[in-house]
């Protein structure tokens, strides 16, 4: 009440650009949540609270950084609206303005109501908002305080623990992955389907204005183009029978592939054939040569042995004599001194002598 009278009274009044309540609460509600992260110990000593001047970078950085992400989805979804919003959104919010138009014109008269309102409340919240327990206090008596704590015995920490700890935090954030691209695409499909029936509906109106066209100027004529003709049925594939006809795909594949390279090994060991063929009527001329060759020198050989036999059957006719002793001549017997055998012993014993007389 106290709100609407102020909004009423001093905001709206005797001007043509009127704040709405769903805007005047968001202004409030970017207040709070900005003196919450520069001032969180407000608290202590409620006169500090910033000043409008000081605080109004802080509230350009949030909404921006909240435009930013609502863009990115905008983006990634296809979508070509101006003023996105989500589910989470509400729907008050389709006919406000942007947060940094409000904060131009209405930012500092709203936050000094809003500042006085902060100190009368000794820096708490405002807008009411659950009860907890205050760190180090027990409220056991206060039945509106929500989310008791309690004195839990903290297990000890191994090794193991941290491991699976550690594993649960991964399959979460993958789990976390996978819904938002689900997410993401479901928004894809159902913002397909919306163009579809917008284009739908375009075409059904500009068939309308065409046939009201054509009886006004009595135009008779084929109407196929204006009659909307039964699609056929789009064929939905399961995850199954996609599976099933890749694996034909790839196996088709395979099969081509197989069979091009046969051909391959065919053609080369048609190739091989043919060389080897040569090759073999290369030996086969080089085998005729040589036999014509040797056959010329057998009949020389034969010619030759023929006149050969006489002269051998007269050195045959002579006594062959073998001796086992070879006298050689004199001049080929070595001039060699031998000595006596007296005279070697004699030798000796001087040597002999001489080594034990030393």
């Amino acid at each position: 009440e106290r709100d609407e009278i102020f909004l009423n009274e001093k905001v709206n009044k005797d001007s043509s650009d009127i704040l709405t309540e769903d805007e005047f609460e968001i202004l409030c509600s970017s207040f709070e949540n900005a003196i919450h992260e520069r001032q969180p110990f407000l608290s202590m000593d409620p006169e500090s609270i910033l000043s409008f001047e000081e605080l109004k970078p802080t509230l350009i950085k949030s909404d921006m950084a909240n435009s930013n992400l609502r863009n990115q989805l905008n983006y990634e979804i296809n979508s070509h609206e101006t003023h996105f919003i989500t589910q989470f959104d509400p729907l008050s919010q389709m006919d406000t303005r942007p947060l940094i138009q409000l904060i131009e014109k209405f930012g500092s008269q709203i936050y000094e109501y809003w500042k006085e309102r902060k100190i009368e409340v000794n820096g708490y919240e405002i807008f009411p908002q659950l009860r907890f327990e205050r760190p180090g206090e027990k409220e056991e008596i206060d039945p509106y305080v929500c989310f008791r704590r309690r004195e839990v015995r903290h297990p000890r920490k191994t090794r193991r623990i941290d491991i699976l700890n550690s594993q649960r935090l991964r399959s979460l954030h993958q789990e976390l992955k996978n819904t938002r691209e689900l997410a993401l695409l479901i928004a894809k499909r159902e913002n397909v389907s919306l163009n579809w029936i917008n284009d739908e509906l375009k075409i059904f109106n500009q068939r309308v204005q065409v046939k009201n066209l054509k009886r006004s100027l009595n135009i008779s004529g084929e109407d196929d183009d204006l009659i909307n003709h039964k699609r056929k049925r789009p064929i939905i594939f399961t995850i199954e029978q996609r599976e099933a006809e890749l694996k034909k795909a790839e196996l088709k594949r395979a099969a081509a592939a197989a069979a091009a390279a046969k051909a391959k090994n065919n053609k080369k060991n048609n190739q091989l054939d043919d060389k080897s063929s040569s090759r073999l009527s290369k030996q086969q001329q080089q085998q005729l040569l040589q036999q014509q060759e040797q056959q010329q020198q057998n009949a020389i050989k034969s010619e030759s042995g023929k006149q050969l036999i006489p002269a051998s059957s007269s050195v045959s006719s002579q006594p062959i004599t073998s001796h086992v002793y070879v006298k050689l001549p004199s001049s080929k017997i070595p001039d060699i001194v031998l000595e006596e055998v007296d005279a070697l012993l004699n030798s000796k014993e001087k040597n002999a002598r001489k080594f034990v007389q030393e």
